[in-house]
């Protein structure tokens, strides 16, 4: 798929999306401002300069924080051929050609996570002709930077998903159970359209919870995102998910979902669901904006992308 967008990511949009605010002083600034008042001054300079100084230095440190959860999408790692194919399979909106393409610009790598099985996980964001967006993950084994084999080679689940910038949560999941292994796969993924996402957290049964940061990625994605790992023993009655809880950077709950894990327990309980020699297996992808199926074939079969 030949992918040229540089004016959109160009466009003004994206500049105000990337704009983090005025320059912050440095400390070399706030002693120069302070030298400016004589050792010889009333006391209460003295405190008035101290009191500044706190305030830019607070100023400061939130403009780091904030730059720590921002992925700028142009910055972020380019795509290798298969990741591109990966987002190829998005067909056209409701009401659209099918085979025509969704995805108006190549995707880019905006979080890698180490999960304790010794594998690498990493999740490709792109946007969207209607202005929504789409993800998928990547997953390697060993070195995450090895040639021919790590993050910049290969391992797309080529299952991506979609999201609208409507909607608070659009939540995907990969569970992979061995027989008689703790070395599973249970990761939770997705996106929210609510650019002040600052973690998301999980309720389990056991009464116990974990939480992960979000990152938002910039123009022309527009969104946050997060992907984090469940503990396998998790996966156990009495102990598994019941509750996502997506909060703000300040810790106000933003939105909470209940029905992807009812349903995916729902589903795991069922008595036609029977793993194979005690493997198990389940992956869902969201698609809230109704993106279709492109029907294609890989240049290397033969044909090229339609």
């Amino acid at each position: 798929m030949k992918v040229d967008q540089e004016d959109l990511i160009l466009s003004r949009e994206f500049r105000v999306a990337t704009d983090i605010g005025a320059p912050q002083p440095s400390w070399s600034d706030i002693e120069a401002r302070a030298s400016r008042f004589s050792l010889h001054r009333p006391r209460k300079h003295f405190k008035l300069i101290l009191a500044c100084a706190v305030v830019l230095l607070a100023a400061a440190c939130g403009a780091s924080i904030v730059a720590v959860r921002t992925v700028y999408f142009k910055s972020a790692p380019r795509p290798f051929q298969s990741a591109i194919y990966s987002f190829a399979s998005i067909g056209g909106p409701p009401g659209t050609p099918a085979n025509k393409p969704s995805v108006v610009a190549e995707p880019r790598r905006v979080l890698t996570l180490a999960l304790s099985n010794g594998a690498t996980d990493a999740l490709w964001v792109a946007p969207t002709v209607d202005g929504n967006y789409c993800f998928d993950t990547q997953e390697v084994i060993g070195d995450p930077d090895a040639i021919g084999t790590g993050l910049d080679w290969g391992g797309m689940s080529d299952n991506p998903g979609c999201g609208k910038h409507d909607r608070a949560l659009d939540v995907g999941y990969d569970i992979k159970i061995p027989a008689k292994s703790s070395h599973g796969r249970f990761l939770i993924l997705g996106g929210s359209g609510l650019r002040n996402a600052g973690s998301m957290e999980v309720r389990y049964e056991d009464g116990s919870s974990t939480s992960a940061p979000t990152v938002y990625v910039t123009s022309p994605v527009d969104a946050s995102f997060f992907m984090f790992e469940i503990p396998i023993i998790h996966a156990v009655r009495g102990h598994r998910p019941k509750e996502l809880i997506l909060r703000a950077r300040g810790g106000s709950i933003l939105a909470s979902d209940r029905e992807v894990f009812s349903n995916l327990w729902r589903n795991v309980d069922h008595p036609k669901f029977r793993g194979v020699g005690g493997y198990w297996g389940m992956s869902l992808r969201p698609n809230s904006p109704g993106y279709q199926q492109r029907v294609w074939e890989y240049p290397g079969a033969g044909a090229g992308i339609s």
